[in-house]
């Protein structure tokens, strides 16, 4: 549920111009990304799904074509032609219930696209963060780089103590192995960034924050999650969605007309 909230709590900071990422950044993410892609083409599927079935059949045409003897009464042709439909309200109730699974796809195509874009979103905060942690942590690996060259000297003039030095020694090595670890990590995070937007680099400079001037409260995202939250609205859907279906199959019950 928090995970839930804090979801919608980006998403409504991004509606409103408060983003935190480029916006350029994660529209190519969005146009780019695989699942989402395939998500959309499998929505126009279903669009064309949902206009099938709601009109009646196409009308039958038969020919028949007798013939017969120069003594006789002579050739004979038949035209006929067919139209069958169903009860009135039918078409009406198979079309509503239609629409209204089509709105349910829409929310579930919605849903997929904003938990891609929330995953990618995290990525590049973190790496906004990763990549300030490496300056900070590249300027101190360079004081103690100079720190360990005085304390050589030093201590070949027998300055400092061996234990002196070597605490300093130590000090510098925990530098070198922490921004190892944490280039490893910053690249970690940079192919998972890359594989979101469908295997394609991302050219982008991780540095800055966007700035952000508020924060909604916590009870007014409750309030807008119970409105927007897609799977709520999916169960709002369904509840009327049963009804319809329940028309639909008591039309079908009925003989064709």
């Amino acid at each position: 549920m928090n995970k839930t909230i804090y979801i919608f709590a980006i998403i409504c900071i991004s509606n409103v111009g408060y983003s935190q990422v480029p916006d350029s950044l994660l529209k190519n993410i969005e146009l780019n990304n695989p699942t989402i892609k395939a998500s959309l083409k499998w929505l126009e599927a279903e669009k064309a799904r949902s206009r099938t079935g709601i009109y009646p059949n196409n009308p039958g045409f038969t020919y028949n074509y007798l013939w017969g003897s120069p003594d006789g009464i002579g050739d004979q042709q038949e035209f006929e032609l067919t139209q069958s439909f169903q009860f009135p309200g039918y078409y009406f109730a198979k079309s509503s219930m239609q629409k209204m699974q089509f709105g349910q796809s829409e929310i579930m195509v919605e849903k997929t696209k904003n938990n891609i874009l929330f995953k990618a979103q995290n990525e590049i905060i973190t790496l906004i963060w990763l990549t300030k942690k490496e300056t900070i942590l590249s300027n101190r690996l360079k004081e103690s780089f100079d720190l360990l060259a005085l304390m050589q000297k030093g201590f070949e003039r027998k300055e400092f103590s061996k234990p002196t030095f070597d605490k300093v020694r130590i000090y510098h090595l925990n530098n070198q192995t922490e921004m190892e670890k944490l280039k490893s990590e910053i690249l970690v995070h940079k192919e998972m960034l890359q594989q979101l937007n469908g295997g394609i680099p991302v050219n982008f400079i991780f540095k800055n924050y966007g700035s952000v001037t508020f924060l909604p409260t916590l009870e007014s995202l409750k309030e807008k999650l119970l409105e927007y939250n897609p799977d709520i609205n999916i169960a709002r859907i369904n509840t009327v969605l049963s009804g319809e279906k329940v028309r639909v199959e008591n039309f079908n019950r009925l003989p064709k007309v």
